[in-house]
């Protein structure tokens, strides 16, 4: 279940995993992610499990069995700030 993984979350009574690939697994069958795609980071609490999109969008599920958090996060947007830009004509710079 947990292969090709770069990055877990972990809350009481589950794990999650995000994939090299942009998507999620769980070993908590009631967390259901198998729409997830193009993920980019995850968050994992007490019975949900919050995700951010590469385009900024924000993803959550809670477990049936729990209560609180909704997962109505439709108008939540996370505002990346685009990659520097190096002037025309400059060197590149190498990293090292």
């Amino acid at each position: 279940m947990f292969k090709n993984v770069k990055a877990i979350a972990a809350s009481a009574g589950y794990e999650a995993g995000l994939n090299k690939d942009g998507t999620v697994v769980t070993n908590n069958e009631t967390i259901n992610t198998s729409a997830w795609k193009d993920i980019i980071a995850i968050s994992a609490g007490a019975g949900h499990l919050v995700g951010l999109k590469s385009d900024g969008t924000v993803l959550a599920v809670k477990a049936n069995d729990s209560f609180g958090l909704g997962t109505d996060v439709s108008g939540w947007m996370l505002k990346v700030p685009a990659a520097p830009v190096a002037p025309k004509g400059a060197a590149p710079t190498i990293l090292q």
